[in-house]
């Protein structure tokens, strides 16, 4: 199995009053910050971890708030796909807020996994918060299947 390299970028330190106003720009327009009163309502992507073991390969996605009815987990070829949505408190109305940071609306991670694996083998569980899929290794075989979460 292929390992993921992710790339990370750093600026350099700054040297002159000038360089760091521009750093300090560049950090705040480049920053995942949302302006303060403005709604979210759309789709966001939900951060994920991916280890493996001796075993299995292991996922799990934060979806904080989002109901497990709320979640599609399939199996695509060598694709594993999540996606679903998490939906605003319908009792408090956009104008009540003073601060609204957590995003809503529909969301979907794509995981290429590199080997195609039976879905028989892959497992799914929700708790607090957390989705955990848990891919057994070893077992080959080309379907496109939902994965139910237990």
């Amino acid at each position: 199995m292929k390992h993921v390299n992710l790339t990370t970028w750093h600026l350099a330190s700054a040297r002159d009053p000038f360089e760091e106003e521009v750093v300090r720009w560049f950090n705040t327009f480049f920053s995942q910050r949302r302006p303060e009163f403005i709604p979210t309502q759309g789709s966001w992507v939900p951060a994920a971890d991916v280890y493996e073991t001796e075993d299995s390969l292991h996922i799990r996605v934060e979806l904080a708030g989002v109901r497990e009815e709320d979640i599609e987990v399939k199996l695509s070829g060598r694709y594993l796909i999540v996606h679903g949505k998490r939906c605003r408190d319908e009792h408090v109305h956009a104008e009540n807020y003073h601060l609204m940071e957590i995003p809503y609306g529909t969301f979907r991670r794509v995981f290429d996994l590199q080997t195609i694996y039976d879905p028989a083998h892959v497992t799914a569980s929700l708790s607090n918060g957390l989705l955990t899929i848990t891919i057994k290794k070893g077992h080959l075989k080309d379907q496109e299947v939902r994965i139910e979460i237990q």
